[in-house]
């Protein structure tokens, strides 16, 4: 079976003695080391680092806990909680201090980046650490995320996921609950881990000749790497906010948000919409009920048969605002699964298709609606997440992305602060 036999060595030590007589053994073999965390959480300051491994190849390694505690739940959901173990991230902060091989990650930009903020930082502010921390872990390094996205990356798309690059060694080896590690048992986390750790080197094995068969070495080595450098200082460094302002600036909109909610329900255009969708709902409950029937009047006692116009349904403008037995517009623009748009930009074209005031006002409404839902929804909640920092301001952390799409260029998630 697949992935049943790339562990020919490896060693999970518990202890603290244990652990820090590996780090030495490590250090001592004088060879590069593949490097995997698995974190708490995906921003640094929360992520900790619940286990590491370092693999020399891609059929041995090592891998241990470091803040993860394991715990006993009788009703066996939890397995591990986060304890800070000082004296291991001491040990683990001299052996990158003075390991000077080269270090192989799938996905520098998270395990690097957590790692600086973990060890090196005494907060999210300590600008001294970050840049000592950027010193230390970016001295010598490979990442075969990179690497691999150079050595596929096309128009029709790739999968840079390790799981996927390494199926074919490694098998399906995923854990359902690796979003919330304290859901696993170490001993399952520390050799997924090491798996991981095991699947970075054949990543890297695999693609690295194909980078540089495609001529693909001198971006890599001019362009991506020198950007890592200042990706995982920008996503340390983070984007200040005003946080009073950010709560003010909430309750307005969300005011606006409901007031132009309500105007529109007010217009006779959404209630005859809403009258033929209560009357469409006690159809569909009265077919689906053998004795007792239901008149409108009993719409709204229980959550199933509540019925609403809602501005951020698609489904719902789509119906009112193109259908024969509504407002009948012309339809003028498609979403990318040609569906009638119902975006701003078609809105604002659609003003100039009616001569009717009501319409008109709907759908000046509607833009105004969006508008605000817009920032409300993908901005705020964003803001309202910040991080406090101990100078008073609240700091936004979002990652950035290189080689996640087919131009080239960076992207940004969690949350786009590109886009913001």
């Amino acid at each position: 079976t697949v992935g049943q036999s790339i562990q020919h060595f490896t060693a999970y030590p518990k202890t603290d003695d244990e652990i820090i007589e590996w780090l030495d053994k490590l250090y001592e073999m004088k060879c590069d080391l593949s490097c995997d965390i698995e974190g708490f959480s995906l921003k640094h300051y929360d992520a900790g680092i619940g286990t590491i491994t370092f693999c020399w190849d891609e059929h041995n390694g090592i891998a241990f806990p470091v803040d993860y505690s394991p715990v006993v739940d009788p009703e066996g959901k939890i397995h591990g909680m986060q304890i800070t173990n000082l004296r291991l991230r001491r040990a683990l902060k001299k052996f990158f201090e003075v390991f000077q091989y080269k270090m192989i990650y799938h996905n520098i930009c998270y395990d690097a980046y957590v790692l600086i903020h973990q060890l090196f930082m005494t907060d999210i502010l300590d600008q001294e650490g970050l840049l000592y921390g950027l010193e230390v872990m970016l001295k010598n390094w490979d990442c075969s995320q990179l690497i691999t996205y150079l050595a596929t990356n096309s128009c029709s798309g790739n999968e840079l996921g390790l799981k996927t690059q390494a199926q074919e060694y490694a098998g399906n080896y995923a854990q359902d609950d690796i979003h919330d590690i304290t859901l696993i048992p170490l001993d399952k986390l520390l050799e997924y881990n090491c798996i991981d750790g095991l699947s970075t080197w054949f990543t890297y094995k695999k693609n690295l000749p194909i980078m540089i068969a495609d001529q693909q070495e001198q971006v890599y080595n001019e362009i991506f790497r020198p950007a890592v450098v200042d990706i995982i200082q920008m996503q340390l460094t983070g984007m200040p906010i005003n946080m009073a302002k950010v709560v003010k600036l909430n309750t307005l909109l969300q005011k606006e948000s409901d007031l132009n909610e309500q105007r529109m329900g007010s217009l006779s255009v959404v209630q005859s919409f809403l009258d033929t969708m209560k009357d469409e709902k006690v159809i569909e409950k009265n077919l689906k009920l053998k004795k007792k029937q239901i008149t409108r009047a009993d719409l709204g006692l229980t959550k199933d048969t509540i019925v609403e116009f809602n501005p951020n349904s698609p489904n719902q403008l789509q119906r009112l605002l193109y259908h024969e037995d509504f407002l009948g517009l012309p339809v003028l623009d498609y979403t990318e699964t040609k569906q009638p748009a119902t975006g701003a930009e078609t809105l604002e074209k659609l003003l100039n298709h009616t001569k009717d005031p009501e319409v008109t006002k709907f759908l000046e409404l509607l833009i105004d609606f969006k508008a605000t839902a817009i920032i409300l929804s993908t901005f705020l909640p964003a803001f309202l997440k910040a991080k406090l920092g101990k100078d008073g301001w609240h700091y936004l952390f979002g990652n950035f992305r290189l080689g996640g799409t087919a131009s080239g260029r960076l992207s940004s998630n969690k949350p786009n602060l590109q886009n913001i």
